[in-house]
């Protein structure tokens, strides 16, 4: 989220993250407009892999052991949804319309931001499926519905693993 000229990174539980990630929230400031709230991922790359290890030794140091971090294994920002530009609230939008917008938004982006791929081709997410796990350490896929709309608390998405299909219920 990017207000009044600063940004700020929360998780899930609502836990501020900034101090965490600050690559990312400098990032953030340069990048996006003030009233831009983007649903994402943290992520960390260690040897071209994900790196979960790494992704939570950022998340349990201190604040001011962080900077270390940040210099040695930066992070990256997966953003896969907008929720908001210029303060108005998109999550009553289709899925298609927000990530038409997000899109638009990100056209400007360099590292370490950046947008999640997506493919409507389902060969294409056959192929991703097979290769990304074992390239790159991605644990599986997440299908979405084009005409959902943004209910925050619930995720109506559902994600195929390596280990199996994940829980969820998707509605129009």
């Amino acid at each position: 989220m990017r207000s009044a000229g600063i940004a700020r990174l929360w998780s899930r539980q609502r836990k501020d993250l900034t101090a965490q990630f600050s690559d990312i929230a400098r990032a953030a400031v340069a990048q996006l407009s003030d009233g831009v709230v983007l649903d994402g991922e943290l992520v960390i790359l260690v040897d071209g892999r994900l790196s979960f290890d790494a992704s939570q030794r950022r998340l349990v140091t201190a604040p001011s052991k962080a900077r270390r971090l940040v210099a040695s294994v930066p992070a990256s920002y997966a953003a896969f949804d907008v929720l908001a530009v210029g303060g108005v609230d998109l999550r009553t939008q289709r899925w298609s319309v927000r990530r038409s917008r997000l899109e638009q938004l990100a056209a400007g982006w360099s590292a370490p931001l950046q947008v999640s791929p997506v493919t409507a081709d389902i060969g294409e997410a056959r192929e991703w499926f097979e290769v990304l796990p074992e390239a790159m350490g991605v644990e599986g896929l997440v299908v979405k519905g084009a005409g959902l709309r943004y209910v925050g608390g619930r995720r109506e998405w559902l994600k195929v693993s390596s280990g199996g299909v994940g829980c969820v219920r998707l509605s129009e």
